[in-house]
């Protein structure tokens, strides 16, 4: 059953002196964090927050973010996590499409000083003076509430709403799924501006299981898991990628304390669960989105090389049906309030029986697990046929020396579209009859790419998302061509 309290507070009642934060050699108690985040509200109310404000932040994660969201939280407030790596034009656009009210940023202090928004710095606000009463919001998930940024079909970012139940159920959900409980160290490697690392928060505290800050710079992620007798981790499939080389450079084998990686977030390659499980890396794969509150689907088990495909089975309080064309349907109480956008709060749309279109592809085996075939906005058509970048990716991957690669298409005169490869091979060399007489062993002619760039040229992973690239390749200009 889903309590109406703060977790948090709910289980530092119960078990107090159970660590809730670590940090190197700092561990936080249940009950040192929530008389923290009292703290936090009393500081707050005098800095003016009230109910049902929205206050961005800007921050890396660190212990007091974590503070600040449930202190949020726990007033009723959305609290509006930010990108820290935006730029301050981005912040200003993203502060009046949103409606933002405050500001909570020791990044732009000058700029937003200067704004008619009020800021002021994220340790400013005081965490250590407790009241003689608790402060407590008996219905904390019916009030508070996360806006969690994502981009519109514009570019311009837009906010999805998500409830305090919403994250409450999502986290309920996953955790009925895989073995979570006190003594489990989760590490935070998610932003806490990505639905996925608020998800973290929400399962760990359910729970009243520790969650883990990376002790910081400097440390691979192999070093962050061993040293830190890690036993959950999520990651997206950059991280993943990361993590493998890091085992395979260092000769290193899995702790045995390691019970799950949690990965997902965007289309995870077979090849690279394939290195993973060489190496005896327990990958669960999942399948969400931001306007479910993360998770829809997930392994029940450690993927193996008969569940490759496979992204599991539906966990509990949310619905999936396969639609028209195979596109994905979900509902249910994980589903997000709505948008919002250029100021004003959009409901989420669904059809009258309550399902919201995903524009995700894929279908349910006779297992009843889903198989994901792609995005419907990435399919495009070239001679009549559809075709999903992600199925040429996954091929691409499985080349020797390709560790990353991105498909994109361009218009053509003949057959409408074709598709374009950016491919990174860490620095080693490759010739373009290699990749096309491995592709065309495993694909059609007409899903072979015309032409391959180098990745590895084009500097900082914003640029290489889909669109930034499909752009790149029309233009033709300033890319290195991989020749025969």
């Amino acid at each position: 059953m889903i309590s109406n309290e703060c977790p948090v507070w709910n289980y530092s009642n119960k078990f107090p002196d159970d660590t809730a934060l670590i940090k190197g050699e700092l561990g936080i108690s249940y009950k040192d964090l929530s008389n923290r985040i009292d703290a936090a509200v009393l500081s707050l109310k005098g800095k003016g927050v009230k109910p049902g404000m929205k206050v961005g932040i800007i921050s890396e994660n660190s212990i007091q973010y974590i503070i600040l969201i449930f202190a949020l939280l726990r007033m009723g407030s959305l609290a509006v996590p930010i990108n820290f790596r935006f730029r301050y034009p981005e912040i200003e656009e993203i502060i009046s499409g949103i409606g933002i009210d405050l500001m909570i940023s020791g990044i732009f202090t000058t700029e937003l000083a200067s704004s008619v928004i009020k800021n002021f710095d994220p340790e400013d606000v005081d965490t250590d003076k407790i009241s003689d009463s608790r402060y407590r919001e008996t219905e904390f998930i019916a009030k508070g509430g996360t806006i969690i940024l994502t981009s519109g079909s514009t570019g311009v970012p837009k906010g999805v709403l998500i409830s305090a139940e919403n994250h409450f159920f999502s986290a309920a959900g996953s955790n009925l799924n895989i073995d979570l409980k006190t003594g489990d160290k989760w590490l935070l490697t998610l932003p806490l501006y990505h639905v996925g690392g608020m998800a973290i928060l929400f399962r760990a505290f359910l729970a009243g299981a520790t969650i883990s800050l990376p002790y910081g710079k400097g440390k691979s992620i192999c070093e962050e898991i061993e040293d830190g007798c890690i036993t959950h981790v999520s990651m997206v499939s950059t991280q993943l990628v990361e993590y493998v080389s890091c085992l395979e450079g260092l000769n290193k084998t899995v702790p045995l304390v390691l019970k799950v990686i949690l990965a997902g977030g965007s289309y995870i390659p077979e090849a690279l669960i394939l290195r993973a499980l060489s190496l005896n890396v327990p990958v669960y794969k999942t399948y969400g989105l931001t306007e479910m509150s993360s998770q829809v689907t997930t392994t029940d088990k450690k993927v193996s090389r008969k569940s490759l495909s496979t992204s599991g089975s539906l966990l509990k309080y949310r619905d999936l049906l396969i639609g028209t064309g195979n596109e994905i349907l979900v509902r249910g109480k994980t589903l997000s309030r709505g948008y919002i956008f250029e100021g004003k709060f959009i409901p989420i749309k669904t059809d009258e029986d309550g399902w919201f279109n995903t524009g995700d592809i894929g279908n349910i085996g006779e297992s009843g697990d889903l198989f994901l075939s792609g995005r419907k906005d990435n399919m495009f058509i070239s001679g009549g046929e559809n075709v999903f970048p992600e199925e040429i990716e996954s091929e691409l991957l499985k080349i020797d020396n390709i560790v990353e690669a991105v498909i994109v298409s361009i218009e053509d005169e003949k057959y409408g579209n074709r598709p374009v490869a950016f491919i990174s091979t860490g620095g080693k060399k490759i010739s373009r009859n290699e990749i096309v007489k491995s592709l065309k062993i495993r694909l059609p002619g007409f899903k072979v790419p015309d032409r391959f760039y180098y990745l590895d040229s084009i500097n900082g992973q914003v640029k290489r998302r889909r669109p930034f690239l499909r752009e790149l390749a029309k233009l033709g200009k300033g890319l290195k061509l991989i020749s025969d």
